[in-house]
């Protein structure tokens, strides 16, 4: 975060909202929550996954956040301290309303879906008259192919925005 956030954004005089891509789960997101939700503690341990699983393959694959990780970090933030600077998101999903219109960001993780409750969240956020603005990791259109973005339990952030 420091080469590619910190330091090309630190004369940006204004709070900055994101949400996670693919390389920010590679970490469990405890890199993006240090960074845009202000949480500091360490993060629990995952629990263990059953062996010959995607998620036991993955557990050996991908890396945990290492020792030293936090306090890089919060040097880095430095570069981003002025009060006006600031925003702490809710969370890796987050809704703003700017005036007339309302952006709504989702984090469609790596598989491009939406957990139950990120869609029972979607589905309220999105019940407001204003006009609004998603912003997404995984495009509902790319290369002219439909991907309408699959809610756990039903439904797909498509047919919510087309709703």
């Amino acid at each position: 975060y420091g080469p590619k956030f910190f330091r090309p954004y630190q004369d940006y005089q204004a709070p900055v909202y994101a949400i996670p891509g693919n390389h920010d789960w590679y970490e469990d997101l405890a890199g993006f929550m240090r960074v845009f939700c202000d949480e500091t503690g360490p993060l629990p341990p995952a629990p263990a996954p059953r062996p010959l699983t995607r998620a036991w393959l993955r557990s050996l694959l991908w890396h945990r956040p290492r020792p030293g990780d936090g306090e890089r970090l919060d040097e880095a933030r430095k570069l981003r301290s002025s009060p006006a600077q600031q925003a702490v998101q809710p969370g890796p999903y987050w809704a703003v309303d700017a005036g007339p219109i309302r952006i709504v960001g989702i984090d469609t993780g790596l598989l491009g879906t939406l957990d139950a409750e990120q869609g029972a969240w979607l589905r309220e956020v999105s019940r407001d008259p204003r006009p609004k603005i998603l912003v997404t990791g995984s495009p509902l259109y790319v290369d002219g192919e439909h991907h309408p973005c699959p809610i756990e339990g039903g439904g797909t952030v498509d047919g919510i925005v087309r709703d």
